[in-house]
């Protein structure tokens, strides 16, 4: 085979190696951050739970985890409240989708409201949006919901490598 070929071979086994590894990524489960903790801050009986989006938003089992304790505070009748505190960059938009839809359900049986950290971008802020009201520090990084998506522009490299792109 001439040089072309070998490079349009190897490129191609690039691109599926990458493809590969990103989907093991993407299916791995992850470890869940800590284990649920109860604690009485006054009075006894009805309750008021903390749900937490701290750091990338979560996937795997860290990501079921959170959709349980939301499924959980909603039908939990002695829990009378929710708060979601947010300090999330955001991440993947399936997940951010799932989550958002799960403190809807639980906001229309029940009262929640969300409180920002530092940082509540993207994915971070649109979970929050479920909520009826959002509590933010004056110095909190907040909004630019979106998607961000990178497309590398090889046209150019491929025409002096000769290489030319057919679409069946």
């Amino acid at each position: 085979m001439n040089r072309k070929r070998w490079l349009a071979l190897l490129l191609f086994g690039l691109a599926l190696t990458l493809l590969a590894v990103g989907l093991v990524r993407l299916t791995r489960p992850q470890e869940s951050g800590r284990p649920w903790r109860e604690t009485t801050l006054y009075g006894h009986g009805e309750k008021v739970v903390l749900l937490e989006v701290v750091g990338s938003i979560p996937v795997g089992r860290g990501l079921e985890d959170l959709l349980s304790q939301i499924r959980q505070a909603r039908e939990d009748p002695s829990i009378r409240a929710a708060v979601l505190f947010v300090d999330s960059p955001g991440g993947s938009v399936t997940e951010t989708e799932a989550i958002h839809r799960a403190l809807k359900e639980l906001a229309r049986e029940k009262p929640l409201v969300a409180a920002f950290g530092t940082v509540a971008a993207s994915g971070g802020y649109y979970v929050a949006t479920a909520a009826r009201e959002i509590f933010t520090p004056a110095t909190a990084i907040t909004g630019s919901m979106g998607v961000i998506a990178v497309l590398p522009q090889v046209q150019g490299l491929l025409a002096k490598l000769g290489i030319q792109v057919e679409v069946l």
